[in-house]
């Protein structure tokens, strides 16, 4: 690590002390402990770190990422079987300006009660999403060429087609509660509940679209990343009226996460040194992480109990 952190310098040198996040990803993949470890040893270095070019739309850039990632995933998804229907409806867990109406919770209650897939239905649902693909790019070949279909094959893979699509359908309805599971942890950063599932359950699609069942993971595992990723990139573009990295949300989200662990723990609102401690980081490193987490204040907010005064009245 020490070598790539030299080598980064050396760059960063040339370019007025000013590296972009890309430059970190061509030697360790994101997101990792590896890229938070050479980030936070970058700025400590007085060095600054630009936002990532990376779009999601980019789908080879998409590729590259699961590719790397999916052993580490392997060792951190969740599993859809264990998140029962009782979690689902379990409301309480969340925060009380969270707003859960009629509607909301007739939603967790119906995809609490779609069957989940045992790992043989899984592998051979994808298998027909997949059958389902390949058909339609052979459709568009033939009518792409002008070539005259035979009416037994064209009836084949318009079936092949439908087919693809009833499965694709299954497999994603099965992975609801996943998504539902995993938007309850970005809750109050800035986005409605209901806005987090929706993003999530685009993540999911996307997911089901990538999958490759040869590869011998579990769906579950391959689609955690997806949703997360989704989520995540919402959160850091709508949620905030200053946009941050999407690697600094992620940065905020665990510091966020850690500091209610040590209030659990302490009995009180933990130090900037005791959060540094558990996150393997400096004190200012945490204030810094804390500053960029604040949310700009409206001139225009009301001030007082009578509300008659805006806060650019005393500036």
């Amino acid at each position: 690590m020490k070598k790539i952190i030299k080598e980064l310098v050396k760059k960063a040198e040339l370019n007025k002390n000013i590296l972009n996040e890309d430059d970190i990803i061509e030697y360790v993949p994101y997101p990792s402990d590896e890229y938070d470890s050479i980030y936070e040893e970058l700025t400590a270095l007085d060095i600054e770190i630009e936002p990532s070019t990376l779009e999601v739309e980019d789908e080879d850039d998409e590729d590259e990422f699961v590719e790397i990632d999916l052993d580490e995933l392997s060792l951190t998804s969740m599993d859809v079987e264990d998140i029962k229907e009782e979690e689902l409806m379990d409301v309480e867990t969340l925060p009380p300006t969270v707003r859960v109406d009629d509607p909301v919770k007739m939603y967790l209650k119906d995809i609490g009660r779609i069957p989940l897939l045992t790992a043989e239905e899984e592998v051979n649902l994808a298998m027909r999403v997949e059958g389902g693909k390949q058909a339609k790019e052979q459709l568009d070949e033939y009518r792409k060429a002008e070539v005259e279909i035979p009416d037994q094959e064209r009836v084949q893979l318009e079936q092949m087609i439908e087919d693809g699509l009833i499965a694709k359908e299954r497999l994603i309805e099965a992975n609801y509660r996943l998504v539902v599971s995993i938007a309850k942890k970005y809750v109050g950063m800035g986005m409605q509940f209901l806005d987090l599932i929706q993003e999530g359950n685009m993540g999911l699609i996307r997911a089901v679209d990538k999958f490759d069942y040869e590869k011998g993971f579990k769906f579950s595992t391959y689609a955690t990343w997806w949703i997360r990723q989704a989520i995540t990139r919402a959160v850091a573009d709508q949620a905030r009226t200053i946009r941050i990295p999407v690697h600094m949300v992620e940065t905020i989200n665990k510091l966020v996460r850690i500091q209610r662990q040590l209030v659990q723990e302490l009995r009180r609102e933990p130090t900037a040194e005791e959060i540094g401690e558990k996150m393997g980081i400096t004190a200012e490193r945490v204030q810094q992480i804390q500053k960029t987490a604040q949310e700009p204040i409206s001139l225009e907010a009301p001030v007082g109990e009578e509300e008659d005064s805006s806060l650019g009245d005393f500036i």
